[in-house]
């Protein structure tokens, strides 16, 4: 149970272990702790809570109640070290994944940025260690009306850290996955944030938004008038080294096998855009908005069956045109295809396909 001097205290390099292990050498040594400077007792006390292990922390806060005295001020070294070990509750609570609301260490009367100050190298280490988990807790679980609170707090209280700059990163990435997930999905990859290094720089947030929408986003990318700039967007999200694990892996290939089906769509929509309404019976004339059918009532030739279009007078012939498209649609979708009959169908459609 050693005594150490105010210096060997200062030069200890495992106070923790020094201090701690020995049950009964803290309270021996109280007095010569608080003989330490101020900044002295920030040091010991930051080496204290770093060396601790998570299993023995409560331990260590009971044991410094033994360090109390009637005399004490802010900077006794019981204090010191209560607050240190406040610092490492409060950023491992952030940490922590089954915290549903991490965000409140950091909002309103929670929020203590001269805390967080006065132990600078305790709050970069320990920031450090959980960046990942903090990161990804803190984007995936703060509401968007407190984003911009959460933002100046970590400013005011943990600046000197990579928290910061980190979550800037990844609240823009939030922001394009959460587009990728809207009925606008193109979105993500016109937008001026679009920066394919944050989706390779945070994969557990990108795998969160993205795991099992992979074919549902794609269609919809596929279906976009911008399927160009998706491409190029697309390539340059795709892993080096495709999986069938990785989401990003995943959508890409979604979306080109999706971009393939569309595209030929496209063109069976060409190939099919006449159709031939003298061979459209009164029964599917009367399943079309009955606006169009008096269109086609007014229109139709009556040599029609006999007769090709260009022979059609001009000025029936124009209008004939302009319904043609609705036709192609509107009727085509009310019977279902029959490919072994296909040469008898009255769907010009069917007939070519």
């Amino acid at each position: 149970m050693p005594k150490y001097t105010v210096e060997e205290l200062k030069n200890l390099s495992n106070p923790y272990k020094e201090l701690f292990e020995d049950s009964d050498t803290m309270a021996e040594n109280r007095d010569s702790l608080e003989q330490l400077g101020y900044q002295d007792k920030i040091s010991v006390a930051t080496k204290m809570v770093l060396a601790c292990p998570n299993n023995q922390l409560r331990s260590l806060s009971l044991k410094s109640e033994e360090l109390r005295h009637h005399q004490e001020t802010e900077e006794s070294f019981h204090r010191v070290l209560s607050r240190g070990l406040e610092v490492r509750h409060r950023i491992q609570a952030m940490a922590d994944q089954q915290n549903p609301h991490p965000q409140n260490n950091l909002l309103g009367n929670e929020f203590n940025a001269d805390l967080f100050n006065e132990f600078r190298d305790l709050k970069i280490q320990l920031t450090e260690q959980e960046l990942t988990d903090l990161v990804n807790n803190l984007v995936l679980k703060t509401p968007d009306n407190q984003i911009q609170e959460l933002n100046q707090n970590v400013r005011a209280g943990l600046s000197e850290t990579k928290l910061g700059p980190a979550l800037g990163e990844a609240f823009v990435l939030k922001r394009l996955l959460t587009l990728l997930q809207s009925s606008e999905p193109h979105l993500a990859f016109t937008s001026s944030d679009f920066n394919p290094a944050l989706f390779h720089k945070h994969p557990r947030l990108v795998a969160s938004y993205l795991i099992g929408r992979e074919a549902e986003i794609a269609q919809r990318l596929a279906n976009s008038n911008e399927r160009a700039a998706i491409n190029s967007g697309l390539e340059q999200l795709k892993p080096q080294v495709m999986s069938n694990a990785d989401p990003l892996s995943i959508l890409y290939s979604q979306f080109q096998t999706a971009n393939v089906m569309a595209e030929a769509a496209k063109q069976h929509q060409m190939t099919s855009s006449y159709v031939n309404t003298s061979n459209i019976t009164p029964q599917e004339i009367k399943e079309v908005k009955p606006e169009i059918a008096q269109e086609v009532r007014e229109v139709k030739p009556e040599t029609a069956k006999t007769t090709e279009p260009s022979k059609v007078s001009n000025s029936r012939y124009g209008k004939f045109a302009q319904l043609k498209d609705k036709f192609n649609t509107l009727v085509h979708k009310n019977h279902e295809h029959d490919e072994e009959n296909a040469n008898k169908s009255k769907c010009r459609p069917c007939n070519i396909m």
